[in-house]
């Protein structure tokens, strides 16, 4: 999956606050299998151009 196509671009992705997932960070949600999942199926959607 090459939604960043720059590495800064995916570490910032990684410590902003994503209001899918409740406004916690990606990198903070990934810390057990479940957050992992929402936080991949939440890049799934951006590399899919669905953002509602």
């Amino acid at each position: 999956m090459e939604v960043h196509e720059q590495p800064e671009a995916a570490v910032e992705w990684l410590h902003a606050p994503a209001a899918a997932l409740g406004g916690a960070t990606p990198l903070a949600v990934s810390r057990d299998g479940p957050g992992l999942q929402r936080a991949l199926a939440l890049l799934g959607r951006i590399e899919q151009g669905v953002f509602g």
